[in-house]
């Protein structure tokens, strides 16, 4: 026989993909940007869930939930922000400044 406690773990874990996965309707990109997204936003809720359930004070399904569902939206928001970020400008930018303290 199966423990009920065993199975509600499962239950909680599932409601963080199943957020993650409600979200995959409102993100745009192609299929594999997609699900790295909702990939990252279950593992946002798998691992913040017990932390955020305390802090909250809401049951661990639900913040599971909103944590996947959210946390895909971080996901998605970071990727644009590292497609976005100018890495050659702030490098160039880096060592004018690092030169300028180093020259005195």
């Amino acid at each position: 026989m199966t423990d009920p406690n065993q199975f509600d773990a499962w239950l909680t874990k599932l409601a963080g993909i199943g957020g993650a996965l409600v979200s995959l309707r409102f993100i745009q990109g192609s299929w594999p940007e997609r699900l790295t997204m909702a990939l990252g936003g279950s593992l946002v809720s798998l691992y913040s869930t017990p932390w955020a359930a305390v802090k909250t004070g809401l049951p661990e399904g639900l913040c599971g939930f909103l944590l996947g569902l959210f946390g895909m939206a971080v996901c998605a928001k970071l990727w644009e922000a590292i497609q976005l970020t100018p890495i050659a400008e702030m490098w160039k930018g880096f060592i004018e400044w690092a030169l300028s303290r180093f020259k005195r």
